[in-house]
């Protein structure tokens, strides 16, 4: 008797694994079967403009744009698609810890110092 009740107990975890395993798949997809994860956040620092120049590479959340609106001034450039606003130190902290309790990845690049601005320092 026991063989048989630890065959249904059996078959009923993994009865619960497998709608465990459906619901975890379809948090991570939307209805069109398409990754629900969020690309990461390129953020270039400009110290010659004094600018900071955030690039979504992938799919983002409109909430973002809120959040970067928050911060001063931002200009969109639809040729390169990336948001401007003035860098500060502070702004790019806040701005990657917003961005990493959201679950995306920060990648900070500085800009390469131009000619001109190297031959005046």
């Amino acid at each position: 008797m026991t063989d048989g009740a630890g065959a249904w107990k059996d078959k009923r975890q993994k009865t619960k694994d497998k709608r465990q395993k459906t619901k975890d798949k379809r948090q991570k997809t939307n209805s069109f079967g398409f990754s629900k994860a969020n690309d990461p956040v390129e953020f270039t620092i400009n110290e010659a403009d004094g600018r900071l120049i955030i690039r979504f590479t992938g799919r983002y959340d409109h909430e973002w744009i809120k959040e970067l609106k928050s911060y001063g001034r931002i200009w969109f450039d639809p040729v390169s698609r990336e948001w401007l606003m003035d860098w500060t130190r502070m702004k790019v902290d806040s701005l990657s810890d917003y961005f990493a309790s959201k679950g995306v990845e920060v990648i900070v690049k500085r800009a390469a110092i131009s000619f001109p601005v190297r031959e005046q320092r």
